[in-house]
C-alpha cells in the first residue's frame, strides 16, 4: 500500500507534467532548497519502519520547513501535504499488516471432508468390516462450504464406529488446542466383495442350478437383510423362496431347502430302542424339508408319532 502511494506522489510533481528542475524537497531535512544548485531530485523514501517514524516525527514536532527567499508559499503547503500523505500511508500500511497478522488461520469444509475420508479409509484397513474386501470406498457427506473452523495446534482427531456392518457412520472430528472444537461428519462406506447374483429370473419354488448364479463384485453394505452368499455350493440344489429378479444378490433369506415330504406320502420310519433299530411304515400328515419335524401315522398300529425328515421318503422317530 505504501508503494502505491509513493508511486502516485513521486511519479510526477503536482500541477506539472514535467519533473521539477530547480525546486525539490527531501524528507527529514526540515528545510526546502531552491535555485537548482545541483541538489538531487527528491526520491521516494523507503517504506520501512524507520522512514515512517521519521515522517511522523517531523510532521508532529517540526513547526514547518524553513523556506529560502524567493520560494513561493505554496511550496510550504506542498511539502507539508506530501509529508502528511506519507505519514498516512505508513499508518494505513501498519493497520493492514496488523489486520493480516491478527486474522486467525482456519480450516475450511473441503479440508475437513478430505481429512475425514483419508482417516476413515485408514481405519478400515484394520477393521473386520473391510477385511478381505476387493476394494473399499469412503465418501464424506456434503458440508456447508461456508463452514470454517479454527486451525488446530495439535493433530486433528477423527473417530468413527466401524465395528458394525453399516453403510453410514458419523465421524467425530475434534481439535483440543488452542481453540477446542468438535464436529460430526456423515460418512458413506462402500465395501466391494465377490458375491453370488442371479443370472436369470428364478420363480418361487424353482430349483437353483449352477448356471443360474454367478460371482460379481458388489457393494455388500448396500444389501438389506442377511449378508450375501459367496459360494455357489450354498445355493445349488436349493429352491427360490420367492421370485428373484436377474442381478439380485443372493442371501440365505432368498433360498430354502426343497420340500422332501408332503402330506399323504409314504415314509419309511426308523425307530431306535436301546441298541435295536426297528423300521416301520407310516404316512406323512404334513409337509417338511430336510431336518424338519413331521407328524407320521403308523400304518400298522395307527399310532401317531413325531419324526425328523432324513431324506426323500425317509424319517427317524424322535
Amino acid at each position: 500500500m505504501q508503494a502505491i502511494v509513493f508511486n502516485f506522489l513521486y511519479r510526477r510533481p503536482w500541477g506539472s507534467g514535467k519533473r521539477p528542475a530547480a525546486n525539490s524537497f527531501r524528507y527529514g531535512s526540515g528545510r526546502a532548497d531552491a535555485g537548482g544548485q545541483g541538489l538531487p531530485r527528491a526520491a521516494a523514501p523507503s517504506p520501512g519502519i524507520g522512514g515512517c517514524g521519521t515522517a511522523a516525527r517531523d510532521l508532529l514536532e517540526s513547526p514547518g520547513p524553513a523556506i529560502s527567499a524567493g520560494i513561493p508559499s505554496r511550496m510550504t503547503m506542498s511539502a507539508r501535504l506530501h509529508r502528511l500523505l506519507y505519514a498516512l500511508a505508513c499508518v494505513l500500511a501498519g493497520l493492514y499488516t496488523l489486520a493480516a497478522r491478527a486474522e486467525p488461520a482456519t480450516v475450511d469444509a473441503r479440508a475437513i471432508a478430505a481429512l475425514v475420508e483419508h482417516s476413515v479409509l485408514a481405519q478400515l484397513r484394520d477393521a473386520p468390516l473391510a477385511r478381505g474386501a476387493a476394494r473399499v470406498e469412503v465418501a464424506a457427506g456434503a458440508l456447508d462450504t461456508r463452514l470454517t473452523m479454527a486451525a488446530c495446534g495439535q493433530p486433528i482427531r477423527v473417530a468413527a464406529d466401524l465395528s458394525r456392518q453399516q453403510a453410514r457412520v458419523n465421524a467425530r472430528v475434534s481439535c483440543s488446542a488452542p481453540s477446542p472444537w468438535n464436529l460430526y461428519v456423515p460418512v458413506e462406506i462402500r465395501v466391494y466383495r465377490p458375491v453370488l447374483v442371479a443370472t436369470r429370473e428364478l420363480r418361487r419354488g424353482e430349483p437353483i442350478g449352477a448356471g443360474d448364479v454367478a460371482l460379481e463384485e458388489r457393494n455388500v453394505l448396500a444389501a438389506a437383510g442377511a449378508p450375501p452368499l459367496t459360494q455357489a455350493a450354498d445355493v445349488v440344489g436349493l429352491n427360490a423362496r420367492r421370485t428373484i429378479a436377474p442381478g439380485t444378490l443372493l442371501s440365505a433369506g432368498l433360498v430354502e431347502l426343497p420340500v422332501l415330504v408332503r402330506r399323504g406320502d409314504r415314509l419309511g420310519v426308523s425307530a431306535r430302542s436301546g441298541g435295536i433299530t426297528v423300521q416301520i411304515n407310516g404316512e406323512a400328515l404334513g409337509t417338511a424339508r430336510l431336518g424338519e419335524r413331521v407328524r407320521v401315522r403308523n400304518l400298522q398300529s395307527g399310532r401317531v408319532i413325531d419324526a425328523v425328515v432324513t431324506g426323500s421318503g425317509s424319517a427317524e422317530a424322535i
